[in-house]
């Protein structure tokens, strides 16, 4: 007999467990994930993080997760150099492009600059918006 169990809070245990066995079950189509994660960071005289990009690499595309510059420090080009980093690295580990997601009121302009292609929309998420899917190629 199985029992399912619900909870508002994320085992760690069991996210692990989950991650093994679906990686086991992937092996045969597409090889050890190899993942690996990215950081880069910029910060002020005083320490102080202004910008960075979080993402890692699996099954050879590199998804970025996380990117954000400080507002007063928009527009000087630190998240161009943030992406150049980013790409520089994923091209170094061989991967064959690069993803990342965002919304309609960030920065889809930003990532069309940067070489990406809208490939998939979910609109009213959230009501009003839309959530943007890109990628870009090597």
């Amino acid at each position: 007999m199985t029992v399912l169990k619900v909870s508002n809070h994320i085992d760690e245990a069991v996210k692990v467990a989950l991650e093994d066995g679906l990686e086991a079950n992937n092996i045969p189509f597409s090889g050890p994930s190899n993942w690996a994660p990215f950081q880069a960071a910029f910060y002020d005289e005083a320490g102080v993080l202004v910008g960075g990009l979080t993402g890692d690499s699996l099954n050879r595309w590199f998804k970025i997760s996380l990117l954000w510059v400080r507002d007063d420090q928009q527009g000087k080009g630190l998240g161009q150099q943030l992406m150049d980093a980013a790409e520089a690295e994923a091209r170094r580990r061989g991967d064959i492009g690069m993803t990342v997601k965002t919304y309609s009121y960030q920065a889809p302009e930003f990532y069309k600059k940067c070489g990406f292609s809208v490939f998939g929309t979910i609109e009213d998420y959230p009501p009003g918006y839309a959530c943007l899917y890109l990628s870009k190629r090597f």
